[in-house]
């Protein structure tokens, strides 16, 4: 994997932030953003991690509480 360049992750770290506490102000940046350069390509990428993250993040909450909701139907049936 190519090593990436401070500057890119500086940015990267920013936009998942921004993505993560402050997203109004990240879409309000997002037009003025350039994916030429590292930092702002990091800011880019940063927001998309975030995003691919929390939506795993549910995904496994979803199934945590199918898992629950089963193992509750379960106990219940067994009394």
């Amino acid at each position: 994997m190519e090593q990436q360049s401070k500057t890119y992750i500086d940015g990267f770290n920013v936009g998942f932030k921004m993505r993560q506490y402050n997203p109004e102000l990240l879409e309000k940046l997002k037009p003025s953003l350039s994916s030429e350069k590292d930092y702002e390509r990091g800011v880019i990428e940063g927001a998309e991690e975030y995003d691919r993250t929390k939506q795993k993040t549910n995904e496994q909450d979803f199934e945590n509480i199918r898992n629950n909701n089963d193992k509750t139907k379960s106990l219940e049936q067994s009394r």
